[in-house]
C-alpha cells in the first residue's frame, strides 16, 4: 500500500491551526488525500477543522471526507451530518455531495441523513439530495423510489427536473416503479421538467 511519511502528520496538524485560512484549507485537502491510508491520524484533525470559523475550510473538510467515508462511515457520517446543517449553503451542498459518494457503497448508513434532508428549506440542498438518491437508487431502488416519488411533487422546478434525471438511472433497475412517476413529470407545466422526464423515459425504454 501507499506509504505516508509519519513526519507529514505533525506538519498538517500545525497547518490546521495556522492563522491563514488558505493554509488551513490546504491542510484539509491534503488530509483528504491521506486519510484512507492513515485515518486514525487524519480524522481527529479533520474533526477539528470541521468547526473552523471559515466556511472555505469547512467546505474543504466536507470534500475531504467522502473517500474515507466509504470505509469508515461510523466515524465520518456524524461529521458530515453536522456539516449538512452548516450555516453556509456551499458547505451544506459539499456535505451532501460527499454523502452521495459514500452512499454508493454504504447506502444503508447514508439514507437516514438524506431522508431527513428532503424536508430542507434550501432548494439547493433538496436538489443535491435528489442527485445522491439517484446514485444510491441504482443499488437500493426499493428504499429510494418512494422518496424520489415524494420529491417529484416538490414545489421547485429544479428539484422536479433533478428527480426526472435521477429516475432515468434508477428506472433501469425498477422500470415498473419509475415510469409512472416519470409519466406524471412528463406532463409538468414547465417544459424543461417535462423534457427531462421524457428523456428519462426514453433512456429506460431503450435499455439493453
Amino acid at each position: 500500500g501507499e506509504v505516508i511519511p509519519p513526519v507529514l502528520i505533525p506538519i498538517l496538524k500545525e497547518w490546521a491551526e495556522d492563522k491563514d485560512l488558505q493554509v488551513r484549507r490546504v491542510a484539509a485537502y491534503a488530509l483528504g488525500e491521506i486519510e484512507v491510508v492513515r485515518p486514525d491520524d487524519a480524522l481527529p484533525i479533520l474533526i477539528k477543522l470541521a468547526e473552523d470559523s471559515k466556511f472555505h475550510v469547512r467546505g474543504a473538510v466536507a470534500n475531504a471526507l467522502w473517500e474515507i467515508g466509504k470505509v469508515r462511515p461510523v466515524d465520518t457520517l456524524p461529521i458530515l451530518g453536522c456539516l449538512t446543517r452548516d450555516e453556509n449553503g456551499i458547505v451544506r451542498v459539499a456535505a451532501v455531495n460527499a454523502l452521495r459518494e459514500i452512499g454508493k457503497v454504504k447506502p444503508v448508513e447514508t439514507l437516514p441523513i438524506l431522508r431527513e434532508l428532503t424536508e430542507d428549506d434550501d432548494v439547493n440542498i433538496r436538489e443535491a439530495v435528489v442527485d445522491a438518491l439517484g446514485e444510491i437508487g441504482k443499488v437500493k431502488p426499493d428504499e429510494t423510489l418512494p422518496i424520489l416519488g415524494k420529491l417529484a411533487l416538490d414545489d421547485d422546478t429544479n428539484v422536479r427536473r433533478a428527480v426526472a434525471r435521477s429516475l432515468g438511472g434508477v428506472g433501469k433497475v425498477r422500470p415498473d416503479e419509475a415510469l409512472p412517476i416519470l409519466r406524471e413529470l412528463a406532463g409538468d407545466e414547465y417544459e424543461y421538467v417535462s423534457e427531462a422526464a421524457n428523456e428519462a423515459i426514453r433512456e429506460i425504454q431503450s435499455r439493453d
